[in-house]
């Protein structure tokens, strides 16, 4: 009897493990500067500052936007990217931003957790 006991309880402890970890297990998805991977929150996939253009800085300051830099690997988008320097118009990001910047040309994406499509098309 002590043994069933024993097992059930592990079995139930290794679904709740399991469970949990499954349901902070962050998606990964594809982007078109490279692989993206996000969080899940809420029951919604969060996927925080993308690149969205390369930087307006230096001769692209009065240009038309560019393509972001791509990059190898995965890269986490976790946090929201940096506010502009012209403005807080929309604040802050709720304080949850990285302060301001002239690098701040990103998008965050919220989608249903059991949305199917893994790749995301955008432009400018």
């Amino acid at each position: 009897m002590l043994m069933k006991r024993r097992i059930f309880f592990t079995a139930i402890l290794i679904m709740f493990i399991g469970g949990f970890s499954a349901a902070r297990q962050p998606d990964t998805v594809k982007v078109e500067g490279g692989l993206a991977q996000g969080t899940s929150e809420d029951g919604l996939k969060v996927y925080k500052g993308i690149p969205f253009a390369a930087p307006p800085v230096g001769d692209l300051r009065w240009s038309a936007p560019q393509p972001a830099a791509k990059w190898d690997g995965v890269l986490k988008v976790d946090k929201f990217a940096p506010s502009p320097v012209q403005g807080m118009r929309m604040g802050n990001m709720g304080g949850q931003g990285s302060g301001s910047s002239e690098d701040c040309i990103y998008f965050n994406i919220w989608s249903l957790r059991n949305h199917q499509r893994t790749e995301f098309r955008y432009s400018y």
